[in-house]
């Protein structure tokens, strides 16, 4: 009996301490400090878990943000702007979705586009999810968040902000692009002159050609 009272107490103890080496997200901790006591502790006490044949707890790391969304600051009419979420440990569990926060639009779920607006795309590459806003407008004003599925769901939010271009900007582009066309355009000229023409009285026609 007393055997068998050690066994149960040593299962609850490895299923809590599994419980909580899935989830070491101290702030005091770097992310390599806690990305390699999560692993060591999970792999020791996973395999203790499996040697009693218990394979029900889960022992996969928990998502996690490995920097902040840039807030972003562009002109009207920016031809691109991008903001770019970084995110671990996503597995085959896990989606990402970006959301126009302000008005509750789901603009994308993984690689899928939600929205029809066809300025906005996303792009995927390892761990990082990028959505992308082209032709910028006033009303592409607000928050973005990245979001993931994960029980509590985790966010993060950047924020863009849309200004006019100032008059005097606009002034100076104008005058930089006339120039460009004036260096660029070359001036009219004739290649030959046109020839005088003597006639009699009656002649059918006569032509004078301008090159």
């Amino acid at each position: 009996l007393d055997s068998l009272l050690q066994e149960i107490f040593l299962l609850g103890f490895l299923i809590i301490s599994t419980d909580a080496a899935c989830s070491i997200y101290q702030p005091q901790f770097s992310n390599l400090l806690r990305m390699l006591l999560a692993w060591q502790l999970r792999g020791l006490l996973c395999l203790a878990l499996a040697s009693f044949g218990i394979t029900r707890v889960s022992c996969q790391l928990q998502p996690e943000f490995m920097k902040p969304i840039d807030n972003i600051t562009v002109a009207v009419g920016q031809e691109e702007v991008q903001f770019t979420c970084i995110i671990n440990n996503l597995g085959t569990s896990y989606r990402v979705a970006w959301i126009k926060q302000n008005t509750q639009s789901i603009l994308s779920i993984g690689s899928h586009m939600i929205t029809r607006n066809p300025r906005m795309t996303v792009s995927h590459s390892d761990n990082s999810w990028t959505l992308h806003i082209k032709d910028v407008t006033r009303d592409d004003s607000g928050n973005y968040m990245c979001q993931s599925n994960t029980d509590p769901i985790i966010s993060q939010t950047g924020f863009l902000e849309v200004v006019d271009v100032p008059e005097s900007e606009k002034k100076d582009k104008i005058e930089e692009e006339v120039r460009n066309n004036l260096v660029t355009t070359s001036q009219p000229e004739f290649m030959k002159a046109i020839d005088n023409i003597t006639v009699s009285v009656g002649q059918e026609e006569v032509q004078f050609t301008c090159i």
